[in-house]
């Protein structure tokens, strides 16, 4: 992977996240307009500024979407450890839970379970009862690998509702959190997962959203020397894709080997 960032082709857009940062991604250094958080506290970029990497979740709406499509069945236990290290970060700071949704699974309605079409929401708990679904862990031991991987059509479901959310229903009141949608993957796409991502910065370039409005990271698991082979290559998406295309760079790429027990690693690495 390309060390540093992407800038935009005039300065404009720089990566909406520092360098530095591990997960979660925190808003861009440069001035901002001020945000209500989902607690309805006015956040500047500068208060989120602290010592505790992971303080930012608490500002942001954090997504996962898990590819189960067969073609992750080798890795199926990867993506398992992975969101035992990952999980309980991002549920221990989001105040309303996190969000889990697949590109296959579909979820079983339950008044106790808050549910999506493909996943489960506010789930505020990293691991509890295995066959529970108010748990992360629990979710995930109930989904097996199966099915086509249609990654741009599920990227586009998530980003086209969290844009129009932003534009016909929170534009100018600043109450919505930024979207911090966190991608598991081992990098295989029936369809080309670029699309969406392009799309939906130049949508946010167009409205003037904060840089910070919309953050994707992906997780990949598995070998990926001997994966990526097609010109829709996930790392393309972090690598060129935005400086090609003239847009805010709203995506970036961590690769997941679970050498280092915890350690979740940094953007540009």
């Amino acid at each position: 992977m390309v060390q540093g960032h992407y800038p935009h082709p005039e300065g404009k857009h720089p990566l909406p996240y520092p360098l530095a940062s591990t997960i979660p991604a925190g808003p861009p250094d440069q001035a901002e307009q001020p945000y209500r958080s989902r607690l309805g506290a006015v956040v500047k970029p500068g208060d989120i500024a602290t010592k505790d990497p992971y303080a930012a979740l608490k500002h942001f709406n954090t997504v996962f979407l898990i590819d189960d499509s067969a073609s992750m069945e080798p890795y199926w236990g990867e993506v398992g450890a992975l969101l035992s290290k990952i999980a309980p970060i991002c549920t221990e700071y989001d105040p309303n839970g996190i969000d889990i949704e697949f590109l296959n699974h579909r979820a079983r309605a339950r008044s106790f379970w808050p549910t999506t079409w493909r996943g489960y929401r506010n789930i505020g708990i990293a691991n509890g009862v295995p066959e529970m679904r108010d748990n992360v862990l629990g979710i995930y031991r109930g989904v097996k690998p199966k099915g086509k991987g249609w990654m741009d059509s599920c990227l586009g479901d998530i980003l086209g509702n969290s844009f129009y959310n932003y534009v016909f229903i929170d534009y100018g009141k600043q109450n919505l959190p930024p979207l911090n949608l966190i991608v598991i993957a081992a990098g295989f796409s029936e369809d080309d997962p670029r699309k969406s991502l392009v799309e939906t910065a130049r949508r946010l370039d167009i409205h003037k959203a904060p840089l910070h409005q919309v953050g994707v990271q992906f997780f990949l698991v598995g070998n990926q020397s001997s994966i990526h082979k097609g010109v829709n290559r996930i790392p393309y998406i972090d690598d060129q894709l935005f400086l090609d295309e003239g847009v805010r760079d709203i995506a970036d790429t961590v690769t997941w080997t679970g050498k280092k027990p915890g350690e979740l690693g940094t953007f540009g690495e």
